[in-house]
């Protein structure tokens, strides 16, 4: 299908002078009809007879009606380029077509340089901009021309969704600034922000899809209109071209401006945030929280020493965050997970954050997936207490978040009274004063004095767990208290065996044992 003509266009014109009869253009030979022909390779240029009044269904001004073309649907069944008699200045692109409605045949011609086709024709030729994506020796075709139902297909996968701006194909220059029909720049239409049509936010909703009339051109160009909120949280309205504005029409032969289409730049935002969360394995966290009031601090708690962007007031319009007093510190209680954004670094990487509200209405912004990707001082600041990295380790559901609660107090219950019936065994074995030496102990201390009590009693096993040695012990017992020495330095003689234990480099401790018994003990 074409564009339509502006209503200027209309008031100024009588119909095309671009669309030719096929039956009237195309070489007689006997042998050769005009369906066969359509599909034979490219012809000979001198072959094509292309004159005043051979015009599609010319009417008395010897011009195609509008109505012939606009409307209606058409099947292209082959294209060819070619110069006239091998000339530059006679360059011609031609379009076979036919009508689908009736099955007519046309050829559509554009000439390059030919000065008297009229304005609706020339407008089909893109001039050579210097700063282009690409560049070539020649003018470029801009058909005003789609697909059938290309743009209903746009408009029923985005229209009235969430749309996100995929930064990765920035690459591609989707900077319309730069790209100029016939040098009438169509900034004034859809331009609205520095250079990107989201630049100050990766997120816009889809309104709808239409044809744009553009100023001083005579076609109305396809158009999604997008709404997006800017950093004075005014309402933006957008209109982001569907197609390439310049060049090759994209569903041609035209390999440089493929990738210039609206669904190449734009995703929808759920299925952007879905594809992140995939590539992180944790697609379930979004289903699982998003919408939902969590709980925070009924396990974890962030450790903010050091650090300024674990969470963060957030500003719905530009998922940035905010300069002064940026840092939300949260504390144990519940908020309202209100959805997961991609947040854009100032590294140029990507994180899916978690949007959080509380009670009195105030948004701040968490991470979903993990708290620092940057610098290992960073992480160090987190991880030193625990490895807790994702929002699963800091918030749950309330429901689950009471019945953890619960759990723990039980378990603390539990473990109080288990702690009591022990200390209550203690007690009765050795006595109220030794059950509190034991009950200061550590799990480990315990174990040991308990295993000592057997062998060396009670107040022996005290001492040996409180690091102290005495004169008259053997050296088992002092290796109980003291553990193996660093260094022994031993002499052998008629009176028996003499040993000096050295524990310690520098500064050192000694035992002295003779005959195997701590004779003298060295501080």
């Amino acid at each position: 299908m074409f564009y339509p003509l502006t209503e200027k266009a209309k008031l100024e014109y009588q119909g095309y002078d671009c669309f030719y009869d096929a039956t009237k253009v195309l070489p007689k030979n006997k042998k050769v009809v005009i369906d066969d022909y359509y599909g034979l390779s490219k012809a000979n240029g001198n072959s094509y007879k292309f004159k005043t009044g051979f015009q599609y269904k010319c009417n008395k001004d010897g011009l195609t009606p509008f109505d012939e073309i606009e409307g209606k649907t058409f099947k292209v069944l082959k294209t060819e380029a070619y110069m006239h008699k091998g000339k530059q200045e006679n360059k011609v692109f031609l379009l076979f077509i036919s009508r689908i409605e009736d099955e007519a045949k046309i050829v559509l011609r554009v000439p390059f340089f030919e000065k008297d086709a009229s304005f609706l024709t020339k407008n089909m030729i893109a001039e050579k901009v210097e700063g282009y994506a690409y560049k070539t020796k020649y003018l470029y075709v801009n058909l005003p021309c789609m697909p059938i139902g290309y743009m209903k297909k746009i408009s029923n996968k985005f229209r009235g969704k969430d749309l996100y701006f995929k930064w990765q194909n920035k690459k591609s220059d989707y900077d319309y600034d730069d790209f100029k029909m016939k040098e009438q720049s169509l900034k004034n239409i859809f331009y609205s922000v520095n250079k990107y049509p989201f630049n100050e936010s990766q997120f816009g909703t889809c309104m709808e899809v239409k044809f744009v009339e553009c100023d001083l051109s005579p076609y109305a160009h396809p158009f999604v209109v997008c709404t997006y909120r800017n950093l004075k949280d005014e309402e933006i309205i957008v209109n982001v071209p569907l197609t390439f504005m310049a060049g090759n029409t994209p569903f041609f032969n035209s390999k440089e401006t493929s990738n210039y289409l609206f669904e190449n730049f734009y995703t929808l935002k759920e299925q952007e945030i879905n594809s992140m969360f995939s590539k992180k394995n944790c697609l379930w966290v979004v289903r699982k929280f998003s919408g939902k009031d969590v709980y925070y601090g009924a396990n974890n708690q962030y450790n903010y020493e050091g650090a300024d962007d674990v969470s963060s007031l957030y500003n719905a319009s530009n998922n940035q965050r905010v300069k002064d007093n940026s840092l939300y510190v949260l504390s144990e209680g519940i908020y309202k997970c209100l959805e997961f954004i991609i947040y854009k670094k100032p590294w140029d990487t990507e994180e899916v954050y978690a949007v959080l509200e509380d009670s009195l209405g105030t948004k701040f912004r968490v991470p979903a997936t993990s708290i620092f990707s940057g610098t290992k001082k960073h992480r160090d600041y987190f991880y030193k207490d625990h490895q807790c990295k994702n929002f699963q380790d800091y918030f749950m559901l309330v429901d689950e978040a009471y019945a953890f609660k619960q759990e723990q107090r039980n378990l603390a219950i539990q473990k109080e009274k288990e702690e009591k019936e022990r200390y209550a065994s203690w007690v009765k074995k050795y006595g109220r004063t030794y059950a509190e030496f034991i009950n200061g102990l550590t799990t480990m201390q315990k174990e040991k004095f308990e295993r000592l009590v057997p062998k060396y009693g009670k107040a022996t096993a005290k001492m040996m767990v409180e690091g102290k040695v005495r004169i008259g012990w053997s050296k088992q017992m002092c290796r109980e208290s003291w553990g193996e020495p660093d260094d022994i330095n031993r002499t052998t003689g008629s009176w028996g065996t003499h040993e000096q234990w050295v524990y310690g480099d520098i500064y050192c401790d000694y035992l002295y044992f003779e005959n195997g018994v701590l004779t003298s003990i060295q501080n």
